[in-house]
């Protein structure tokens, strides 16, 4: 037996207060066998943003109104990063962005929606897939978004 296992129950001893394991093995511990993220790690940007939400907002005090401005306001910095790229595009003077800077931006957006969805209760992995077909067959496209749907992790909100 390892150093890593308790001879009594088998169960990981490297773990966090939380209870998730602090080695690293890709992202999972392979002698945990609830097989809990390590190191904080998690698959889906939906399990991340929802153990994250936990340590960021200890009280439960964040709401959808809080979360639709937050969107807001990183919506508006994309667009700000692209007002800046089209200048520089354009041969305008002021100053310039980045594309790198327009990835992180972005990467807000998605994460925002995220926390919303998430609230809300709503599977954005469907949600997204439904109406990006809905638009393919209105305007008599023939690529569609296909894949597992996983199942909605239920929100506060909803």
């Amino acid at each position: 037996m390892s150093g890593h296992e308790k001879a009594e129950d088998r169960r990981c001893v490297d773990l966090y207060e939380d209870g998730t394991c602090q080695r690293l093995d890709g992202y999972y511990c392979p002698q945990c066998p609830d097989r809990k993220p390590a190191n904080g790690f998690h698959t889906t940007l939906r399990e991340a943003n929802a153990a994250r939400q936990k340590e960021w907002d200890t009280g439960n005090q964040i709401t959808l109104a809080y979360r639709g401005n937050e969107l807001a306001g990183e919506v508006g910095e994309a667009c700000n990063i692209l007002k800046k790229l089209e200048r520089e595009r354009l041969g305008i003077k002021g100053s310039r962005a980045t594309v790198e800077q327009l990835a992180e931006e972005l990467a807000d957006v998605v994460i925002c929606a995220d926390l919303i969805a998430m609230d809300a209760g709503i599977d954005l992995d469907a949600a997204v897939r439904a109406k990006f077909n809905a638009t393919s067959k209105k305007v008599g496209l023939r690529t569609r978004l296909h894949g597992p749907s996983p199942l909605s992790h239920g929100g506060r909100h909803g």
